[in-house]
């Protein structure tokens, strides 16, 4: 959301350039630009780059760096803003305070245009047909409402009673040639859409600019479109005087009428007419290349993105059960580094591995599935292939970086489909324990350890043991290094076999130590190797680590196999 806001206030400055540039041209070309500002706060970059990536398997492929300078320039802020000090244990949760008081900035607008908008409609109800003979439906009005066009699909011209009186006719022509041209230009519904945009984005100054920037050149484009009709100037003038003299304002800005925006501007511009010029071929250039960058650069960087965000070259074969322990055992070993990745597993792991589930457990051979991915075939938790490919040039060397690959593969070479769903699972939250937290903060200078890609970093581990503890029972041991709370959590879900929520609220990394005794009857050789767990280790790690884990329910986002197939070797 920081990241759209961000582009579309840019977005409104570069319109304001524009339109300032192009103040002497038609009233009705600067109304079109301030309404495209106003719809891109509709419309993040993001849905168009959405489009691009769609489009990728179609499209040659585009050089990367297309993409990290698209994606630097539209995200200039992290995805996560911290609202909590590093050393604070106690979590402020800001969001449902920051949702409330949107939505009460929300409900007050709709409200007060929703309470404008019936007395538009008690004055339609108690309106009378008029004898005029016009393109649209006429109707006088009790009442001190000046003359305005209301509705969208059918619009309707209410005309105050007795306004004949108060204006001559050539007076009152000008002003009916006003009303009839926002017909024509579906004034109403322009701004119906903005006073959506205003209604969702009402914390947002530049919003209300914008609105206050379509009335007037909407009523100035009015204006124009009555000169060149041929209406006298001054008649004109003195019709807008003498309804302003005697009526209101609509309550509402769908509701257009001739008393809108700034009359003395606008009376300056008709008394004072001046030619309004065309768009020269220069200026036309220089708008199709504006709304051409705005389109397509975002799609481009889409494709660019989804590209670089797959593998350049993959093999996949099937992996032979009766080599997998001799011969091949070697080429089951998994690689990454920064120049490939390789590794073999069933097709269900690489699937979890795809949506960033590593940390999910799994135990195929218990016939236990990830709680966060079901449905599919009973195969691809039997079938093994092993995948080598060539990663893209600069790619980072992570678990992460690879996920996105790997689901694209999987869409590709294995036609895997598949839906979110929303699903009550068990679950423990991460809380901070009564009395605080007992980690602490990892030393910036702490030891570097080896990376996965080979180089010595200040990296994150989380390393377990075991010991014979003092009246000869079996000790789990724990060490845990530069390691943040919700990297500790996806750890803990692999010894606790169920998914693990961070609700600590901590931030930064931390380092902590845990002792407690381990199961009997746990297997040594089993999957969580040293983190062999019992019962106590939910006392052990809030007395130790001033954490507690609370075993509950909540709803997650389940990912739905829907369909899959076998892919062709190659």
């Amino acid at each position: 959301m920081i990241n759209h806001l961000w582009q579309s206030t840019i977005f409104a400055i570069a319109i304001g350039l524009l339109a300032l540039a192009l103040r002497k041209n038609r009233a009705s070309l600067r109304h079109w630009l301030w309404f495209t500002a106003s719809i891109k706060f509709l419309l993040p970059l993001s849905f168009l780059m959405s489009l691009g990536q769609q489009a990728q398997p179609t499209t040659p492929r585009l050089a990367r760096p297309v993409a990290v300078a698209v994606l630097q320039v539209a995200t200039p802020f992290p995805e996560a803003i911290q609202f909590t000090a590093a050393a604070h244990p106690e979590k402020i949760d800001w969001t449902p305070w920051i949702l409330a008081a949107w939505a009460l900035g929300f409900l007050t607008i709709a409200f007060v245009r929703f309470r404008g908008w019936l007395h538009i409609r008690a004055l339609i109800r108690t309106s009378t047909p008029t004898s005029l003979s016009l393109p649209v439906e006429a109707r006088y009005t009790t009442g001190r409402l000046g003359p305005g066009i209301a509705g969208i699909g059918k619009p309707v011209l209410l005309l105050p009673a007795g306004i004949e009186q108060r204006l001559t006719p050539e007076q009152f022509d000008t002003a009916i040639a006003h009303e009839l041209c926002h017909v024509r230009r579906r004034d109403n519904l322009f701004a119906a859409i903005h006073m959506f945009v205003e209604a969702v984005f009402w914390f947002h100054p530049l919003v209300w600019w914008i609105g206050t920037r379509l009335v007037e050149e909407r009523e100035l484009a009015c204006d124009e479109a009555v000169i060149a009709q041929g209406g006298s100037p001054r008649d004109y003038a003195e019709a807008i005087l003498g309804i302003c003299k005697h009526y209101v304002e609509a309550p509402v800005a769908c509701v257009s009428g001739v008393t809108g925006a700034d009359i003395k501007k606008r009376l300056e511009a008709i008394l004072s007419p001046r030619q309004t010029l065309g768009l020269a071929l220069i200026q036309k250039l220089l708008l199709v290349t504006a709304a051409l960058v705005v389109a397509i650069v975002p799609f481009v960087a889409g494709i660019a993105t989804a590209q670089s965000r797959s593998f350049e070259v993959a093999s996949i074969r099937p992996v032979d059960p009766s080599t997998e322990g001799r011969g091949n055992e070697r080429a089951l070993r998994p690689e990454l580094n920064s120049a490939r990745y390789a590794d073999a597993r069933e097709v269900y792991n690489f699937i979890t591995k795809a949506f960033g589930l590593e940390f999910c457990p799994i135990d195929l051979m218990a016939g236990e599935d990830c709680p966060y991915v079901t449905g599919g075939p009973a195969w691809i938790r039997k079938d093994r292939y092993e995948i080598r490919a060539t990663l893209p040039e600069g790619t980072p060397p992570t678990e992460a970086a690879i996920a996105p690959m790997l689901e694209a593969l999987l869409r590709d070479r294995f036609q895997l489909k598949f839906h979110h769903e929303m699903r009550e699972a068990p679950v423990f939250l991460l809380t901070v324990a009564k009395g605080g937290p007992k980690v602490r903060l990892a030393p910036k200078d702490g030891p570097m350890f080896q990376a996965k890609d080979g180089t010595m970093r200040r990296v994150g581990r989380f390393t377990g043991g075991s010991k014979v503890g003092p009246n000869g029972q079996m000790l789990s041991i724990w060490t845990v290094r530069n390691y943040s709370m919700p990297d500790a959590a996806r750890t803990l879900a692999l010894v606790l076999n169920r998914p693990v929520l961070d609700r600590t609220g901590l931030a930064g990394n931390f380092d902590w130590d845990l002792e407690y005794g381990a199961d009997p009857d746990a297997d040594p050789n089993s999957r969580v190797g040293p983190y062999r767990t019992g019962p106590e280790i939910f006392s052990a790690i809030q007395e130790q680590a001033g954490l507690r884990l609370q075993a509950t329910k909540e709803k997650v986002d389940i990912i739905v196999i829907d369909s899959i197939e076998r892919p062709s070797e190659n």
